[in-house]
């Protein structure tokens, strides 16, 4: 008989254990305390120098991460033993686990009512383009059918709609469309589109500065990278750059096809960039975003005071796959 696998998220009042280590609700599961307080550190690294004439020079030196300092009340011994026995499984800096951040309701009500009704159906969109605006070396879906791909990357027989290519040079004629793969890590924005065509900017609206969310991609599951959104843009702020709705039948899930979408397209700017390339169709997690960590130092300790309650912290650190 199969057994039900440990947990690796640390637990919290939304996220019980029981004593086999299993994730799950009802009886024989007790619910991790939850967090006196909450710290979030976002450190870049970063080169600086001043000249003698006073201006300054600036250069990105490496990449991001993600720092958490976790506080907890006074925890009696049953609140205690779930959560530093499920750490003590962890065997200091050795493994990861995962943390559900606190800041997981959405800033704006009627959109975080329509992702809790919907689930994350919010897909990263890459915008089609004329074969005169192909990038070099950048791998394309063709959305129109045509010989003319053959002349910029397409092998011969592989110019259909949803077949894909290497684009080798660019075209001064056609108006037929085909769409990147993927967005570039470093990068620091992408358009995303939801398939249900209940979907409505007027009704709905957008996710807001602050919010927080993670990358699901079906192309790479190595991506764990936690982001903060800090800027939102639609077609109504910025009509030039972003497209009302998906202008061809193909949407932005590379599970779906079918005819014309029309739901709105959201441009997210975040920090940090991308850090790693994200695939048309990539799910982007809205709700119950969490962060992939592990502890900063072997050693775990903690005191216990004569009223026999516990005292406890964590720091702890994003580790990416």
């Amino acid at each position: 008989m199969a057994t039900a696998p440990f947990t690796n998220i640390l637990p919290d009042p939304s996220n019980h254990i029981n004593i086999t280590g299993q994730a799950g609700t009802g009886t024989g599961f007790n619910s991790g305390p939850g967090f006196a307080s909450f710290k979030l550190n976002s450190q870049f690294k970063t080169s600086y120098n001043t000249t003698n004439s006073g201006r300054t020079i600036t250069s990105s030196s490496g990449g991001h991460k993600w720092s958490l300092a976790i506080e907890y009340n006074p925890l009696t011994r049953d609140e205690f033993e779930p959560v530093y026995n499920f750490l003590g499984s962890k065997q200091g800096r050795l493994e990861h686990f995962f943390v559900q951040m606190p800041e997981t309701n959405l800033r704006s009500v009627p959109f975080r009512n329509f992702i809790g009704a919907s689930n994350d159906t919010f897909y990263v969109y890459t915008s089609p383009v004329t074969a005169q605006l192909l990038e070099l070396h950048r791998e394309y879906k063709i959305k129109d059918s045509s010989s003319q791909w053959q002349t910029v990357g397409a092998a011969t027989g592989s110019t259909s709609v949803g077949d894909t290519f290497i684009a080798t040079g660019q075209s001064a004629v056609g108006t037929h469309l085909a769409a990147p793969t993927y967005e570039k890590a470093g990068q620091d924005n992408l358009t995303i589109a939801n398939e249900l065509t209940g979907y409505s900017l007027t009704t709905h609206q957008t996710p807001r500065p602050g919010d927080l969310f993670t990358i699901s991609d079906p192309s790479d599951s190595s991506h764990t990278k936690l982001y903060k959104i800090n800027k939102v843009e639609t077609s109504t702020d910025n009509a030039n750059a972003i497209q009302n709705q998906y202008d061809k039948s193909e949407p932005a899930s590379t599970t779906v096809t079918g005819t014309d979408t029309v739901s709105p397209c959201i441009r997210i700017h975040f920090t940090p960039e991308l850090q790693k390339n994200v695939y048309a169709g990539a799910v982007i997690k809205f709700s119950n975003p969490m962060i992939r960590v592990r502890m900063t130092q072997d050693v775990q300790e903690y005191s216990l005071n004569t009223e026999n309650l516990y005292s406890f912290s964590l720091q702890l650190e994003e580790a990416q796959k």
